[in-house]
């Protein structure tokens, strides 16, 4: 297991990745409305309920948020329209594989936050390593309860 200090780093170092993974995962359930994207995102309990219909009424029916629909989003917001595009196109590709696949998505996000990019001094850490080897093989595996072992592999490399 990691220590708090390890967790909070790892957070603090992946961010760009894990926050592209979470405009992914906007437009992968955009399309299940407002409400149930919040809900897939962890907002729930009476306390939400009874915020939501108070702040939030008759809007059961309304669309989803979607990447497009962030306004630090309209273009241009890179430094490049070549960057744009890549980040654009990451983020479809992120949503296309996950769907919205809660347990999938969780287990991925854990992955990619344990996963250190050059630049982090947690890079050569073994108990991330190990962790990252864990989460490797716990995504396969729950990916072969939804594909042949074949297409399991192939959707496991893709991310």
């Amino acid at each position: 297991s990691l220590d708090s200090q390890t967790a909070q780093s790892c957070v603090y170092y992946s961010f760009p990745s894990a926050a592209c993974l979470l405009l992914g995962m906007l437009d992968a359930t955009k399309h299940t409305g407002l409400r149930n994207q919040t809900l897939f995102f962890g907002y729930s309990g009476q306390k939400y309920k009874e915020m939501w219909d108070l702040y939030f009424p008759n809007t059961e029916h309304h669309e989803g948020v979607g990447i497009e629909d962030l306004a630090m989003f309209i273009s241009p917001w890179a430094r490049t329209l070549e960057d744009e595009l890549f980040f654009r196109n990451t983020c479809a590709e992120v949503a296309q594989v996950l769907g919205p696949d809660l347990k999938l998505y969780v287990v991925f996000l854990t992955l990619l936050i344990s996963s250190q990019p050059p630049h982090s001094p947690l890079v050569h850490n073994t108990s991330l390593r190990q962790l990252q080897v864990d989460l490797s093989l716990l995504l396969y595996r729950y990916l072969t309860t939804k594909y042949q072992r074949d297409e399991a592999a192939k959707q496991a490399h893709s991310l």
